[in-house]
């Protein structure tokens, strides 16, 4: 009987933390970090690298630093603000007047374009793809920058091909 009631205690003690808003906030030095999660992932979409993607993209496009509590627009200091669905992030550096200076994605096993695909699929054709990988990187008035990490395997053996786009 001793057991049970120390489990309820124990439980209703951990379970307040567990039912906490999912947005975490912590201030370091002038660089302020604002974390927010997406409480349900939407499935993948067969043939397209996309419509996950540019939703999840979209969703963050949209946001506007200079409307959350953190913002000071007197102060000149950087933000960067993470924003998660399941696995993939994409996180944005904002500067003190709320532009975008820099951003970096990270999507895991999500589909691959059709050209990637393929020509991966032509160079191995024995083999079956086992994960794939998508970063993409960019800093204000550059060039985004695009890799692919594409795990295949055939049999035992197992690759992982980069490719920079």
């Amino acid at each position: 009987m001793k057991t049970y009631f120390l489990s309820f205690v124990f439980i209703g003690l951990i379970h307040p933390i567990f039912s906490q808003n999912e947005v975490a906030l912590g201030i370091t030095n002038k660089k302020h970090l604002l974390e927010i999660k997406s409480k349900t992932p939407k499935p993948l979409e067969p043939n397209t690298i996309s419509a996950r993607v540019v939703n999840f993209q979209n969703l963050v496009s949209n946001y506007d630093i200079t409307t959350n509590a953190i913002y000071t627009p007197k102060e000149r200091a950087t933000y960067t603000v993470d924003f998660r669905e399941g696995k993939n992030k994409i996180t944005n550096v904002y500067d003190h007047e709320g532009n975008v200076i820099k951003n970096k994605q990270k999507y895991i096993n999500i589909p691959l374009p059709n050209s990637i695909l393929s020509r991966v699929m032509k160079m191995y054709p024995q083999w079956t793809l086992k994960s794939a990988k998508c970063l993409i990187k960019s800093e204000k008035d550059s060039q985004a920058i695009t890799i692919y990490k594409i795990k295949i395997n055939f049999g035992k053996k197992s690759k992982i091909i980069k490719i920079v786009t």
